[in-house]
């Protein structure tokens, strides 16, 4: 009960987003085309433009990402199959933290170790229970070392036999953080403070594995342990691996096909229900004109038949209308190779403009100020893009003991300056929430868009693969189009005259 009546609440409260609704054959259809071929690393990467690129992932996912009807079933089956944000934000930090990490000195990289390449694999259970079972018998392995060198522990029999080094050569073998090459002892590393991105680590149990906090993960809770477990002893990206490895499946699965397909509507909401307005008006008066006309002329040969056809114009073309409202497409923009902005995108052009009207209005503001306010300005945008990902790396520097092969003029930045703007207003008021006070709770922000208007602003479309798939809903309304009229037209002429 409580997820529907979340579902109610975000669907028919003030978090609307006014995108185009498509059906769940229409997105089947529109996801075998072109947009087939786009996987997550193409999105990642930057293969990608407007409207599916990074960002406006980032943004959907923020901004649009509600239980659909059919979505609303797999989410009772399966309650961790969730859209939200943190997905993503984590996603992209482990990429950049092992980017990072494989950058470090070898040194430093041995207190820590693990593979040197990068084994992802689809998450499955026999791999899950393989890494449980791997992560369980190493912190054993620990805890015996630790106690065969405590004064204390060692003079307790309690504790049982200590392993034998044959013992902990095959327990460490089978290590999935160990590299074939490293040595059995290497697992060990008594001191972890030397442990390169130790704090990091932590700050990230906090944000994305803690029960209750705000960015909490959709993780199964037996990965959640063996990731905080493994985290204890080693830094290792491969330890967030199998967090990695499920997030990812995530979200290529069940977060971006629902983003393409709202990314190939071109129209909004009340531009969609303008045109199936339009389009069922056309039928029913096309329909209509037929009725009167088989009714009123007389039958052959005091009149012929052809004069039906008057009627299938008007028919067909309201039928195309509607067609294209079920496929949230409209010609008339993709004429202009065009897509009608988002509500979100709505109100970042009117801050925009209010941010220009203000600086207009303001001409007796001195350069030195401006230009002071501007850098103010950019460095705030650019801080609240990394509380954006992270909201612990915002105001962290790189310590020199953690030895960054970085010699250049801009090494003190904070680390996540370089990645995408993963920015949202939502997302940085739940990072706020989250270092005021991670409780646990997490409460849902209403947002209250405007209504757009139905011919509202456009934007053009760059990415190939939309334009693409703008071009085949185009071939298949006129298809759709021609079938319709085809058939009107043999039922019209086939009725009898009504007198």
């Amino acid at each position: 009960m409580e997820l529907l009546s979340n579902y109610r609440h975000r669907n028919g409260g003030g978090t609307r987003a006014y995108t185009a609704f498509l059906q769940q054959y229409a997105n089947r259809v529109t996801r075998r085309s072109h947009l087939s071929e786009v996987k997550l690393e193409n999105i990642l990467s930057g293969d990608t433009c407007y409207p599916i690129s990074l960002t406006n992932f980032e943004a959907y996912l923020i901004h649009e990402a509600s239980y659909s009807i059919p979505d609303l079933y797999c989410a009772i089956l399966n309650p961790t199959q969730e859209y939200t944000v943190e997905n993503l934000q984590f996603v992209v930090w482990f990429q950049d933290y092992r980017e990072r990490f494989m950058a470090l000195p070898d040194k430093l990289q041995a207190s820590s170790p693990g593979r040197t390449d990068f084994a992802f694999a689809v998450p499955s259970p026999a791999r899950t229970a393989q890494r449980v079972a791997d992560s369980m018998r190493q912190a054993d392995q620990l805890r015996r070392a630790d106690a065969s060198t405590s004064p204390i522990l060692s003079r307790n029999p309690s504790h049982g036999r200590s392993r034998s080094s044959s013992d902990e050569r095959n327990s460490t073998a089978h290590s999935p953080f160990m590299s074939r090459d490293d040595p059995p002892h290497a697992s060990i590393t008594p001191e972890s403070r030397q442990q390169p991105f130790r704090k990091e680590g932590m700050r990230i149990v906090a944000t994305f594995f803690k029960p209750g906090a705000a960015k909490e993960l959709p993780l199964d809770p037996v990965v959640r342990d063996t990731v905080i477990r493994d985290l204890t002893w080693n830094t290792h990206p491969d330890v967030f691996l199998p967090a990695y490895e499920e997030i990812y499946h995530i979200l290529e699965t069940t977060s971006l096909p629902r983003f393409l397909a709202s990314a190939s509507a071109n129209i909004n909401r009340p531009k969609q229900l303008f045109w199936y307005a339009v389009g069922i008006a056309d039928v029913l008066l096309g329909v209509v004109l037929a009725i009167v006309l088989i009714t009123a002329l007389p039958a052959p040969p005091q009149a012929s038949r052809a004069w039906r056809l008057f009627a299938v114009p008007l028919a067909g073309i309201g039928f195309m209308q509607a067609y294209s409202a079920w496929r949230g497409f409209c010609s008339e923009v993709w004429g202009r190779g065009h897509t009608q902005l988002r509500v979100w995108e709505l109100q970042e052009m009117d801050a925009e403009a209010a941010h220009h009207w203000a600086r207009v209005l303001r001409p007796d503001a001195s350069p030195r100020h401006k230009s002071a306010e501007k850098a103010q300005v950019c460095t705030i945008e650019r801080v609240d893009d990394v509380r954006a990902i992270a909201p612990f790396a915002a105001d962290r520097t790189p310590p020199p003991s953690e030895g960054r092969r970085s010699s250049k003029p801009g090494a003190g930045k904070p680390l996540f300056t370089r990645l995408p703007g993963l920015g949202g207003r939502r997302g940085r008021d739940c990072d706020r929430r989250s270092r005021d006070g991670d409780d646990g709770a997490r409460a849902d922000e209403e947002v209250a868009y405007a209504r757009p208007p139905v011919f509202g602003p456009e934007r053009v479309v760059l990415d190939p693969r939309i334009q693409a798939v703008h071009r085949q809903i185009m071939r298949d309304m006129l298809y759709a189009g021609f079938w319709f009229t085809l058939a009107f037209t043999v039922l019209i002429l086939a009725v009898p005259a009504y007198r």
